[in-house]
């Protein structure tokens, strides 16, 4: 199929928003909008409601339009989530409460009662997730253990792309990266694990039918071609969760290139072939995207948050001497969390960058906003740093798209077809040489006792 001239749908739901764009096949952001979602925070706790949701969904393709945009020609429709939410539906497919978001910690507590419940079994070799609060498994625990009577009317169990893709299609799918972060899902078998699902009280009949990214999720169902104002006849594809969508926009598609997510989290991500992993960190994860693809690394939760608090005030002068050309004490803040940041990333990825594993590095998210942050990444690392025009998942959701119509095509060739890259970084041997005594000193305050705020 020609899809020159063409453009796709692409949406992206993250944690604070909902991003649309009508992207061209040739990578062109033909028209965007971004919607905010209306979250509840409550501590670690975080939800948003089904209707608030889907109104945010729809309002966002709506915007679309607004903006002068014919969506009946759009040739394809591709979705990616925020990762790890949890979704509970009755057997009409009716919420049974507010649906829980990725970035949700309640788990947290329960950690210590799933290893329990699985004491002897490897849980990470089996589904490549390390312990940790954010995953559904542990957040079924805490359900199981608060709202007993909610969990036992639970017919459907998954995820917000899981649960949009039923409003749109009428099918309970999804794919294997958003299993992978489960915990549910065992990555050696690519099925739902049933140790695990016995474990938090599940059974497999009500989760997902897991399928690669790139397959159809069926038709489209008549209410929500009349909610959205789009063609009967668009396809829908499976598609997959941010993460993996951040790297396709990144144009990292090759397991020589890095990409780096700087948003809600600080987290680093490389394609490889198989299971193998790493084993020993906390912070190491992997995913399985599809096929024989895996993507393999490090999270560093709460990074974002920690440089969202100081970045409305980190610009403002001094409070003692009102000279704005003096780094105020925000300013010094923010900064030593960007470094924080920096060497706890380049620490748990340094025995592979040594090894010479990577050839360049593609950041994306709002951190490549600051071009000298760009630059000590890149000193540190010692590789190039890639800068593209793709800002978010969108991309990538239309990627998956182009891989569902062109599927002799492979990844790289849509890469290098829809990925501009804009601006490259080099690095700087002076600066590296500065940049890693930094790195020496911080580490050695760590051996010293100073608490790394990203490490459990």
């Amino acid at each position: 199929m020609n899809t020159a001239g063409q453009s796709i749908l692409a949406i992206d739901i993250g944690s604070s928003s909902v991003k649309a764009a009508c992207i061209g096949t040739d990578g062109s952001i033909v028209v965007s909008c971004k919607v905010a979602l209306p979250s509840i925070v409550n501590g670690d706790r975080v939800e948003i409601g089904a209707q608030p949701l889907w109104k945010a969904f729809v309002d966002s393709v709506g915007l679309l339009r607004q903006n002068g945009h014919d969506l009946s020609g759009c040739i394809g429709m591709g979705i990616t989530t925020q990762m790890a939410g949890l979704v509970l539906l009755d057997r009409e497919g009716q919420p049974l409460r507010d649906f829980i978001l990725g970035v949700d910690q309640r788990g947290a507590d329960y950690v210590q009662e799933l290893s329990l419940r699985l004491q002897g079994t490897d849980i990470y070799s089996k589904t490549g997730c390390p312990l940790s609060g954010i995953y559904p498994s542990t957040k079924l625990l805490c359900l199981q253990a608060e709202e007993p009577h909610i969990l036992t009317k639970a017919h459907y169990i998954g995820g917000i792309k899981e649960y949009l893709l039923w409003r749109l299609t009428g099918n309970w799918m999804t794919d294997p990266a958003s299993a992978s972060t489960t915990q549910l899902y065992d990555q050696q078998s690519h099925a739902w694990w049933p140790d695990m699902l016995s474990a938090v009280g599940i059974v497999s009949e009500q989760l997902p039918q897991v399928c690669d990214p790139v397959c159809s999720a069926g038709a489209l169902l008549q209410e929500a071609i009349c909610e959205l104002g789009v063609s009967a006849m668009i396809p829908i594809v499976v598609g997959t969760g941010d993460g993996p969508a951040a790297n396709l926009s990144s144009g990292s598609v090759t397991g020589q290139q890095l990409c780096i997510s700087l948003g809600t989290t600080a987290v680093t991500r490389f394609w490889a072939k198989g299971t193998e992993s790493y084993t020993g960190e906390d912070h190491y994860f992997r995913q399985h995207f599809g096929w024989d693809m895996y993507l393999q690394g490090i999270r560093l939760e709460g990074a974002g948050q920690r440089i969202s608090e100081l970045l409305p005030i980190q610009s403002l002068p001094d409070s003692k001497t009102g000279d704005p050309t003096q780094p105020s004490d925000h300013a010094l803040q923010l900064q030593e969390v960007l470094d924080s940041i920096l060497f706890t990333l380049y620490a748990l990825m340094e025995p592979l960058v040594t090894q010479g594993r990577f050839e360049e590095i593609r950041p994306i998210g709002g951190g490549v906003l600051s071009e000298s942050w760009m630059q000590d990444i890149a000193d540190l690392f010692q590789l190039p740093v890639l800068l593209t025009a793709g800002g978010d998942s969108t991309l990538g959701a239309a990627m998956i798209v182009i891989k569902h119509i062109e599927a002799e095509v492979d990844w790289k060739d849509i890469s290098d077809r829809l990925v501009r890259v804009v601006h490259r970084i080099k690095p700087c041997s002076q600066a590296s040489e500065a940049i890693r005594q930094q790195y020496e000193s911080y580490n050695q305050m760590m051996k010293g006792g100073r608490r790394d705020p990203f490490r459990p």
